[in-house]
């Protein structure tokens, strides 16, 4: 099972994410230059999102504290690439991370991962940043994890997501894809017909937002190999997306060399010239 593995022992953190602030292109930057987030004592954090909202730019993330061994979702202010205090914005009595947020028209929802309660939730805000509705739930029963969602330009919108049917079998096996044939709010699905798209733990598991550079579309997604979660980043180039088809090529993958003792990193999320990643260090005091 590729899952996250974190715990804490008289105050030393291992297996510990935490997120690193750039600005320019991910795939032209020196990540060694980065100075990762100063974490809080008793949290990890990891699958960060950025959002411009009002001229000011946030971050979301999987806020995980260790003595409720669960996730919330947790966002920080960001001036002059430094981040403020972060502030709660979702807390359930279940695991919560991947906080995919979005803008439809103008309102904000947040589409964050809610494996362990068995099903998709997307939520609305009524009040940024820490006011959220439950909006509109889907694929009940089922386990899935990493929902992502992309609007090509022609308008149409696909939900990217990992999905396991068996307990037994890691997410980071299979990737699907939908296509949105409605409204958000009606949600109806159309599964791609090559689904499962991807079948290869070494590539399968998104790890962030699509994002496109110089004309092309990237789907960024986590290696799990060597028994390590979230080993390395892979950066893959869509080629093909329609219902009958899905082709890519990893162009790029990238292992937490960049900085010592650093064990694994796994998720990116680019917005015009900012972008922010996730790393694992082995030991973090």
């Amino acid at each position: 099972m590729y899952e996250k593995v974190s715990y804490s022992l008289f105050g030393t953190r291992y297996n510990c994410w935490t997120l690193f602030i750039g600005t320019g292109d991910f795939l032209e930057a020196k990540l060694g230059s980065i100075v990762p987030v100063k974490l809080p004592k008793n949290e990890f954090w990891a699958d960060p999102f950025l959002l411009k909202h009002e001229n000011e730019l946030f971050v979301f993330f999987e806020n995980y504290e260790y003595d409720r061994a669960l996730g919330k979702i947790s966002c920080a202010k960001i001036v002059n690439g430094e981040v403020m205090p972060a502030t709660d914005v979702l807390v359930k009595d279940y695991h919560l991370s991947y906080p995919f947020i979005f803008k439809e028209g103008d309102e904000l929802f947040l589409m964050p991962e809610t494996s362990q309660n068995n099903r998709l939730e997307i939520y609305r805000c009524t009040r940024f940043p820490n006011k959220w509705e439950l909006y509109k739930t889907a694929f009940e029963g089922e386990r899935i994890v990493d929902t992502t969602l992309y609007t090509d330009k022609d308008g149409i919108k696909w939900l990217f997501l990992n999905k396991s049917v068996d307990p037994n079998v890691s997410f980071a096996n299979e990737l699907f894809i939908y296509q949105i044939s409605s409204s958000l709010k009606t949600l109806n699905l159309i599964p791609h017909e090559q689904n499962p798209v991807l079948i290869d733990a070494s590539v399968a598991r998104n790890g962030g937002g699509l994002f496109k550079d110089n004309g092309r579309i990237y789907r960024p997604s986590q290696t799990n190999i060597q028994g390590v979660y979230g080993r390395a980043l892979n950066i893959n180039e869509i080629s093909v997306l329609t219902i009958e088809r899905y082709e890519e090529q990893t162009i790029k993958r990238i292992f937490p060399n960049f900085n010592s003792g650093l064990k694994a990193m796994h998720h990116v999320h680019q917005i015009e010239d900012y972008f922010v990643f996730d790393a694992s260090y082995a030991v973090f005091r």
